[in-house]
C-alpha cells in the first residue's frame, strides 16, 4: 500500500453506517489505531477533542478542527518544514502554527517483490482556525495574484519594493482584462499577501502556490494559510514515539 493511499484510507475509515462522518472521541478513536500517539498530542495543545470533525481532505492529508485550531495530518514534507520553521511566531498575514511533529509509519508492501515494509513519514501540523469562504471576487483576485507570482517571481529582486511591485501586478491584471481587481478589497489583499511573501521570504522560505484554497481572513485582514508547495530550509520536526 503506498502512502497516499493510506491518507485516503484513513479518511475512509472515518465513515460508518450510512456514510457518517465520525466526530469528537470516535473520529479519535479510529484516527488513533494509524496514530497511537495523537489522543496525548492533541490533549497536550488543547484541541478540544469531543468537537473535533473533518474538514478537508486531499491527496497527501487530512485536515479536522475543533473549531479553535486546524489539525493537519500529511505526508507533505515541504509543508512541514515550511511550518516547523515558524512555529510558534506571529508573522502579519501568515497562518500562526502552533504545533508541528513527525510519525514514523511502516507502509506493507504489496507487491510479491517486496521483502519488508516502507517507514513512511506523516506530519501533524497544528495552526489557527482562519475564515476560508472568500466572495468571488476575493477568490479571482487570489488566483489571478498566484499567476502573476508564478510568472513573476524569479524576475523579481528580493526584498522587493511592494509599490513597484503592485504597480506590475495592476498592469499585467489589466492586461488580462481583469478590470474589478482594482478595488479596495483587491488593494487589500494583494498588499497584505505580498506583505506575507516578504515576511516568509526573510525567513528562506519560498511560498509557489497561491490561490483562493490557500488564503483565509481574520480580525487583520487576509491570511496565507497552506504551504504546501513551498521550499524552505530543513529543520529538525521531532519524532512522535
Amino acid at each position: 500500500m503506498t502512502p497516499r493511499l493510506l491518507a485516503l484510507l484513513i479518511t475512509e475509515n472515518i465513515t460508518r453506517n450510512n456514510g457518517l462522518i465520525l466526530e469528537g472521541a470516535d473520529l479519535v478513536d479510529v484516527l488513533t489505531k494509524e496514530f497511537p500517539s495523537l489522543p496525548q498530542i492533541l490533549q497536550q495543545q488543547k484541541v478540544n477533542i469531543s468537537n473535533l470533525r473533518m474538514i478537508a481532505r486531499g491527496d497527501k492529508g487530512t485536515a479536522f478542527t475543533d473549531g479553535r485550531v486546524v489539525v493537519k495530518i500529511t505526508e507533505d514534507q515541504n509543508e512541514a518544514h515550511a511550518s516547523a520553521n515558524i512555529q510558534g511566531q506571529t508573522i502579519p498575514n501568515v497562518n500562526k502554527i502552533h504545533y508541528v511533529g513527525k510519525f514514523m509509519k511502516a507502509i506493507p508492501y504489496q507487491e510479491e517483490t517486496d521483502e519488508e515494509p516502507l517507514e513512511t513519514e506523516y506530519y501533524i501540523i497544528i495552526q489557527d482556525l482562519l475564515h476560508t469562504k472568500l466572495t468571488a471576487q476575493e477568490q479571482n483576485v487570489a488566483n489571478i495574484l498566484g499567476q502573476f507570482m508564478l510568472k513573476y517571481y524569479m524576475k523579481l529582486s528580493w526584498p522587493f519594493d511592494l509599490n513597484k511591485v503592485l504597480d506590475i501586478f495592476y498592469k499585467y491584471a489589466y492586461m488580462k482584462t481583469h478590470d474589478n481587481l482594482k478595488s479596495p478589497t483587491a488593494d487589500l489583499m494583494v498588499k497584505q499577501i505580498l506583505s506575507a511573501l516578504l515576511r516568509l521570504k526573510e525567513k528562506g522560505i519560498t511560498v509557489l502556490d497561491i490561490k483562493d484554497d490557500n488564503v483565509g481572513k481574520n480580525d487583520n485582514g487576509y491570511v496565507l494559510f497552506d504551504l504546501g508547495i513551498s521550499k524552505s530550509p530543513h529543520i529538525h520536526i521531532p519524532t512522535i514515539s
